[in-house]
């Protein structure tokens, strides 16, 4: 197939075409389909601004130390309060006062503002931002759409309703919902992005949701879902910067991402909330079966180590089809929830990239939530994110050595490392084995204790130098069966934990 060139002239900065290719030859004439591109903003200044609400790594820095503890909602606050012309708040779920009442006060300064939201989550202040505020709000159960998939969407667009200026024009991706929890406690990560051109595409977003450009809604053509259509642009040149963005269910989200998995050629690194999606984990096992020498760490929130439909079980070596080697994965061990979605590329390489977004890599993020994914090439936003993954990394139990755009650097060493990887089965109902990694060479003995979710020690379970699991009966130290319930077993004196369900 030959490849063919034109260029255009006389386009606008920072505007969405609708365009379609006609080709003449002496057969006739043939057409492509009908696409969308944005041209680059001319006048916008392309800052792109990343926070984490948790800890950081900073020995990994090259060469900015990315921003960690940071609370998000303050963030988001603080742009807001200076939104002049017009807000659109796509978010999940909100339940925090402050930041509603920062939305509540753009619209009393004379701000045209929007907001959708998750029909199953009409709470309290979105009535109040209704009622008192007189915001206009729908939900993806407005006008003929269902609302069967969630708007799971976290994203907030500033000031671009406008035209005066590119340079107020900003728009806010996160993992985090609009909640206290999702401010502070969760693993979170939150972007601020100063362009013209990423604002317009993501208003098209908001506007198809809507079903129109202005305040009101309109019932006829507002579209979640299914219902949506691919009609916004994905690739964008932000200062010099590509970013690719797409959004679910509509834009073939997972195809995107898996096309970056495949690209990977040192590297994948990730933190994940909900892990389903068997396209997205076939990628990974073929990069991470392709080479010795591949690195392929991840963090799962400690729910999947129940959840049947997870992957972290197949990836960490201890259910059917199960990965083997494992793949060096681990359980978040905080009490809160490990809310990211992020993917680092090739971290330490010649073309890194992060994706991050509000899309989990599942069936139900691709086919009929309402989501937003955005994929950053760049060494630059790959090291910030790094910095963060290392920090969760090592909180879970990590300890191998990550490639960086410096080195690879030591974590700490691995000889002599005892590793509890998880159980099988889960849920159980009568007995389970506990699985656990040996360091090579070492003789040693330790135990591995049971403790119900009361913290009371139930049994004692001697493990063996020779293999690499043992079974529980679900007895006591006493060798009565104990009762239908959450346990959780400890390896040693190291602090990470796995759940177990018993189920008589």
């Amino acid at each position: 197939m030959q490849e063919h060139r034109l260029s255009l002239t006389g386009l606008q900065p920072a505007t969405l075409y609708d365009a379609y290719v006609v080709c003449s030859d002496t057969d006739g004439l043939s057409s492509s389909r009908r696409f969308t591109f944005c041209t680059a903003s001319a006048r916008s200044s392309g800052t792109i601004q990343v926070w984490f609400n948790q800890s950081v790594d900073p020995s990994l820095a090259h060469p900015d130390t990315a921003n960690g503890s940071v609370d998000l909602a303050a963030k988001l606050i603080e742009r807001i309060d200076q939104a002049r012309y017009s807000l659109d708040v796509c978010m999940y779920n909100l339940t925090h006062s402050e930041l509603t009442e920062a939305i509540g006060r753009a619209k009393s300064r004379g701000v045209s503002v929007r907001l959708i939201h998750e029909a199953d989550y009409t709470t309290a202040l979105v009535s109040r931002l209704q009622q008192v505020y007189h915001v206009p709000v729908i939900s993806d159960r407005f006008g003929k759409n269902s609302g069967d998939g969630s708007m799971h969407n976290k994203f907030v667009i500033i000031d671009h309703r406008n035209h005066d200026s590119a340079l107020d024009d900003y728009l806010w991706v996160a993992s985090a919902n609009g909640t206290p929890s999702g401010a502070l406690l969760n693993a979170e990560n939150g972007l601020c992005i100063q362009d013209e051109a990423l604002c317009a595409a993501y208003t098209a977003e908001f506007d198809e949701m809507w079903g129109d450009g202005d305040e009101i809604a309109d019932a006829t053509r507002s579209r979640f879902g299914e219902r949506k259509t691919n009609d916004t642009p994905h690739r964008f040149n932000v200062n010099g910067m590509w970013i690719e963005q797409y959004m679910s269910p509509s834009d073939q989200t997972e195809a995107a991402i898996v096309q970056s998995i495949r690209s990977a050629q040192q590297s994948l690194y990730f933190c994940i909330y909900s892990f389903t999606s068997p396209p997205i984990l076939n990628a990974m096992e073929e990069r991470f079966h392709q080479s010795y020498s591949f690195g392929l760490a991840g963090v799962f929130d400690e729910e999947a180590s129940g959840d049947g439909n997870s992957v972290y079980s197949r990836m960490a070596g201890i259910a059917a089809s199960a990965w083997s080697p494992p793949a060096d994965v681990w359980l978040e061990q905080s009490p809160y929830l490990l809310h990211h979605k992020y993917l680092i590329v090739d971290a330490g390489g010649e073309n890194p990239k992060v994706i991050t977004g509000s899309h989990n890599w599942s069936y139900s993020a691709e086919h009929s939530n309402d989501e937003n994914t955005l994929i950053f090439h760049s060494r630059t936003m790959a090291n910030l994110y790094l910095q963060e993954f290392s920090a969760r990394y090592q909180e879970a139990g990590g300890q191998a050595a990550l490639l960086t755009p410096v080195a690879t650097k030591e974590i700490a060493p691995v000889p002599g490392t005892w590793r509890l990887i998880g159980n099988y089965p889960n849920p159980f109902n009568s007995s389970t084995r506990i699985v656990y990694q040996r360091p090579k060479g070492d003789r040693s003995v330790p135990t591995a204790s049971v403790y119900d979710v009361a913290g009371r020690l139930v049994r004692t379970v001697q493990l063996s130098p020779q293999r690499d699991e043992v079974t529980w009966d679900g007895t006591d130290s006493r060798g009565r069966s104990v009762a239908s319930g959450v346990y959780m077993v400890r390896l040693g004196e190291r602090p990470s934990v796995v759940k177990m369900l018993l189920m008589r």
